[in-house]
């Protein structure tokens, strides 16, 4: 995080007449390799769920994708170029004698962000003449965001949406603290770098900035331990996580995050258990993760649990569905099943009456017909028109099941 100094100040909301601090920042890859989120947007919601791309190094500067890794958060687009994504938070402290924050005396509402670099920070190996990703994309919801090694994103101290109001802000010395990630969602190689102070004093309408670090701010650690990773659920699971604080903070409490949106309500104690019962979450695959914080405010999030949620009709749970088409034989793609599981094949064809023979065999076992329906009356094709009479045309649906 880097706040610029010598553009910090104060200006007069013409409205209300409140004073507001202004100040530019750049959030920007000091590390070794491209910072990307690949964002998956839905049209319908307006919102995206994140990967970010991690990348190794193949030659000096060359890069290949390595893996991704799933966010637990939820990004809403705000057109027309914007994500309301936690990439960064602004908070302005009260100080001790030292000048060190203590408590929180107002904050910045900044939220939105177009996550694409427009200033080029350099000083560390490896910085492209340009970004790896045009500023362009924060166009289109559904394409890359980022920025190479050396560049940034940057936003001016009169960019709307970020000031800080000081309408209950006495004159007087103060720590503004500019935190990148603040829930702790990303992948980096350095975390000791996220955070910057700068301490100012605020007179009337005019700052003056008394110093700037970068310490070293510890975040607290969680990590889900129950499920499984690529755990398969239905109908109600346990979910349970560890969790621990950089002394002397403590932690204050654990929430689980399905698909980057909170689960049940905040836990105090350990194992922070909370059962879940599925309901109406829909089947298919899902990111199960968790948020801790601590007694100093400081937050962490979980690396992502994938798991999927099972199908269910009545009491039966659907752990695998695969489906043949032709009119000869056809063989189903293989797919697990455990020994317990019971095995369904349900069997539709059509054609004369008689003269049709069906057999259902494979993996080892002997299947047995559980029943038979026959349609009756006048077919159609797909498109309405009639075919022939019953007496010439018969469907029906043959269900069978396995056994030992």
């Amino acid at each position: 995080m880097m706040v610029p100094t010598n553009l910090i100040s104060i200006g007069v909301d013409p409205g209300s007449g409140h004073r507001l601090l202004r100040f530019t920042h750049i959030t920007w890859d000091a590390g070794p390799g491209p910072f990307r989120l690949d964002p998956a947007y839905n049209a319908a919601s307006g919102t995206a769920s994140f990967s970010q791309v991690i990348y190794r190094e193949s030659g000096p500067g060359v890069w290949a994708v390595d893996h991704r890794v799933a966010l637990a958060t939820v990004g809403v687009f705000e057109p027309p170029s914007d994500y309301r994504f936690p990439l960064t938070k602004f908070v302005l402290y009260h100080v001790d004698a030292r000048n060190h924050p203590t408590t929180v005396a107002a904050t910045s509402p900044k939220a939105d962000y177009c996550m694409a670099a427009d200033a080029r920070v350099g000083g560390v190996p490896n910085t492209p003449s340009e970004t790896f990703i045009p500023s362009s994309n924060c166009d289109d919801p559904t394409l890359s965001l980022g920025w190479s090694v050396g560049w940034g994103d940057q936003y001016d101290q009169t960019d709307n949406g970020q000031l800080i109001d000081l309408a209950n802000v006495a004159d007087g010395t103060y720590v503004l603290r500019g935190t990148v990630d603040p829930q702790h969602l990303l992948t980096e190689t350095n975390r000791t770098n996220n955070v910057t102070d700068t301490v100012i004093r605020v007179a009337g309408t005019s700052v003056t900035v008394l110093g700037q670090s970068s310490p070293v701010v510890t975040p607290p650690t969680v990590t889900v331990t129950s499920p499984a990773s690529g755990a398969r659920v239905s109908t109600a699971v346990t979910l349970e996580a560890t969790a621990g604080a950089h002394a002397p903070a403590a932690v204050k409490s654990v929430q689980y995050v399905l698909d980057g949106r909170f689960l049940g309500p905040a836990l105090t104690r350990a194992p922070y258990s909370y059962r879940w019962t599925i309901g109406s979450t829909a089947a298919g695959s899902h990111r199960l993760s968790a948020r801790v914080v601590d007694t100093t405010g400081e937050r962490g999030t979980a690396p992502t649990v994938p798991i999927t949620v099972l199908r269910r009709i009545g009491n039966f749970t659907i752990d695998a569905q695969v489906t043949r088409t032709g009119n000869s034989a056809v063989s189903s793609p293989p797919f697990w099943a455990a020994a317990s599981d019971l095995l369904i094949a349900l069997m539709g064809s059509d054609g004369p009456a008689s003269g049709q023979a069906v057999t259902i065999s494979g993996a080892g076992l002997r299947w047995t017909r559980v029943r038979r329906g026959d349609s009756a009356g006048r077919c159609r094709d797909m498109d309405g028109h009639h075919l022939q009479d019953a007496g010439q045309h018969r469907g029906h649906l043959d269900t069978q099941r396995s056994r030992p």
